[in-house]
């Protein structure tokens, strides 16, 4: 009998170690590498290049995954490194790195980044860097997705416009990202601050990458009598659609 409990007790701990191990394994936010070679990842790495393909209107040929690591959110996250052929340039495949959000009970897949993999030489040492595909022009980081992809300068300068961390520029006389952040950030200042201000224009943008970005906007808006300049920051992790005003202040003039 004394044997029986025993045995029955050291095979409920085992259990119980085993669930530990499980959970601790799929905890929520950390990325976790899983097999490239997996039939669902490569069905997911297909998905990213056709998504892609229809938003930038481009026609990429997916050619297979490199590497693939997942990430336990609302559902599951796929970051991907793959090859494509075609595209700017054509020729050779080149690498992508993909994010892609899915919610497999709900049947819910949807591409959140696609960005390349641009390898540039700086005083002899390479950097290999996700570029966002579009983000990257003469007028810093632009959020609208489109073909045109810019040359990169192996130069110390370049680099820097593009090292995560830092504000970089943003053209927001054509970026309807920003215009759109920028009205949020009115219609969040309002709320908290029971004002009635009404957004007239983006003056000046920057962006930060960070874990997520950060948007540094100078807005035009009026309130009762006159137009008035504000900086306002703003917070946006877009593939969780989630968005926070850290601060909304008057300029002053001198």
């Amino acid at each position: 009998m004394r044997s029986q409990f025993v045995s029955s007790l050291f095979l409920l701990l085992v259990v119980v170690g085993l669930v530990s191990v499980v959970v601790d394994g799929a905890r929520t936010g950390g990325w976790a590498p899983v097999d490239p070679k997996d039939a669902h990842v490569v069905e997911v790495g297909k998905f990213a290049v056709e998504a892609h393909n229809k938003e930038a209107q481009t026609d990429l040929k997916f050619v297979g995954v490199v590497k693939a690591e997942s990430q336990v959110v609302s559902g599951i996250n796929y970051r991907i490194t793959l090859e494509a052929t075609g595209g700017v340039g054509g020729g050779a495949a080149k690498r992508y790195e993909a994010v892609v959000w899915e919610k497999a009970w709900e049947k819910f897949i949807r591409l959140t980044s696609f960005a390349w993999s641009v390898v540039i030489e700086i005083d002899e040492h390479l950097i290999c860097l996700p570029c966002i595909y579009s983000g990257l022009n003469g007028n810093g980081f632009a959020r609208k997705l489109e073909t045109k992809i810019v040359s990169f300068g192996a130069t110390t300068e370049a680099s820097h416009r593009i090292v995560p961390g830092g504000w970089q520029p943003i053209d927001v006389q054509n970026d309807a990202h920003a215009v759109e952040l920028a009205q949020y950030a009115v219609n969040e200042h309002n709320k908290q601050a029971h004002t009635n201000l009404k957004f007239e224009s983006v003056i000046k943008g920057e962006s930060q990458v960070v874990a997520g970005a950060n948007y540094r906007l100078i807005i035009a808006a009026k309130d009762e009598i006159l137009v008035r300049q504000y900086q306002a920051v703003v917070y946006e992790r877009e593939w969780e659609n989630y968005r926070e005003l850290k601060s909304f202040i008057p300029i002053t003039r001198a």
